[in-house]
């Protein structure tokens, strides 16, 4: 079973997840004749050289109050898994935590840098995740689901807005690639993980999948 000891209190921090918010304006301000104009993202969006891989363990997820408003629009959506730990905070809400191992890229202010390294990760991503469930201590499946975009740049910048993390500040959660194994092999992805360990008053969620049935979690 994949599972790692207890992590101990976690210290406060100022960039929290967005709750109950709206991202920023999914329209692009142009240049267009003598004045400036909003066109839709679908119209303004750069073509990048690689789609988005997603992994969403949470409100994200299909049926979850999170996912029309930033997930809506995928090419692809598949059942998938990483080796991690999931807890519930008191919130009611999921957090991830994966093995240092398992982690093979921050997350950075340059998405098309991100994308080649999603494509490119310098270490195959199905011996990573072969060594990270191997390591020392205990580690367990944990479920969710694995996306795909064609629209990287703002797709990246609402998700990151949602789960408040900026690239080289103090955040609540971590940007992070990690191996993720679907029926159709393991691939890289990105996914967001807790910054730090769990506090003791967060549960975990033995199942490795979020809302455990009859737990507060739920669906719109």
């Amino acid at each position: 079973m994949w599972m790692r000891g207890p992590g101990g209190s976690r210290p406060s921090r100022t960039k929290l997840p967005v709750t109950g918010a709206e991202p920023p304006d999914k329209s692009t301000r142009i240049h267009h004749g003598g004045g400036v104009r909003s066109v839709p993202r679908i119209i303004a969006v750069m073509t990048m050289d690689a789609p988005l891989r997603l992994f969403v363990y949470g409100t994200l997820k299909r049926g979850f109050w999170n996912h029309r408003r930033f997930c809506d629009g995928f090419v692809s959506v598949q059942d998938a898994a990483v080796c991690g730990r999931l807890y519930e905070m008191p919130s009611g809400l999921p957090a991830l935590l994966v093995p240092e191992e398992s982690v093979l890229a921050e997350g950075s202010a340059d998405i098309r840098e991100d994308l080649q390294m999603q494509e490119h990760p310098g270490r195959d991503p199905a011996d990573t995740l072969q060594a990270a469930t191997a390591a020392a201590g205990e580690w367990m499946r944990v479920s969710g689901e694995l996306f795909t975009f064609d629209d990287p740049k703002p797709r990246l910048r609402d998700l990151d807005w949602l789960e408040g993390f900026q690239p080289g500040e103090l955040s609540f959660y971590r940007r992070v690639l990690v191996p993720v194994e679907t029926s159709a092999g393991t691939v890289a992805a990105w996914t967001y993980i807790i910054a730090e360990e769990p506090s003791r008053d967060w549960r975990l969620l033995r199942s490795g999948a979020w809302p455990e049935e009859g737990g507060p979690g739920g669906r719109d």
